[in-house]
C-alpha cells in the first residue's frame, strides 16, 4: 500500500515538473523548428489517405509537387497518425493537433 501512494505522488511530481515543458506548445505561437512544415503536410497527406480508407499507406500521392512519395516506408508516422487521429477527432486544425499531441506525448513520456 504504501509502495501505491508513493508511486502515485512520484507520478504527479513528475506531472507537475513537466508542465513548464508544455507550456511552449500551448502559447500562441508554435515552437520555431526546421521541420515543423514537412511533418504538418505528412499528416495532412495521411489525413487523406485515411479518409479514402488507406490505414497503412506506403505512398503519398500527393507528396513532392503532386508525383508521389513513399515517404511512409521510410519514415516512422505514429506522430502524424496521432495529429491526423486528433484532427480528424476534434475537428481542430493540425497545428493545434500538433500542439495537444506534442503536450500529451511530454507529459506521457515523463512517466517513462
Amino acid at each position: 500500500m504504501f509502495f501505491r501512494h508513493r508511486a502515485t505522488r512520484i507520478l504527479g511530481l513528475l506531472a507537475i515538473l513537466s508542465l513548464p515543458a508544455v507550456f511552449p506548445f500551448l502559447r500562441d505561437q508554435v515552437p520555431r523548428t526546421n521541420d515543423l512544415a514537412s511533418h504538418m503536410y505528412r499528416a495532412f497527406e495521411l489525413e487523406q489517405l485515411l479518409r479514402a480508407g488507406v490505414i497503412f499507406p506506403r505512398w503519398g500521392p500527393h507528396l513532392v509537387h503532386g508525383y508521389g512519395y513513399p515517404v511512409f516506408n521510410y519514415f516512422p508516422f505514429l506522430s502524424h497518425y496521432l495529429i491526423a487521429i486528433t484532427h480528424i477527432a476534434s475537428g481542430l486544425d493540425f497545428l493545434w493537433s500538433y500542439r495537444i499531441v506534442a503536450a500529451v506525448v511530454t507529459l506521457i513520456t515523463t512517466w517513462g
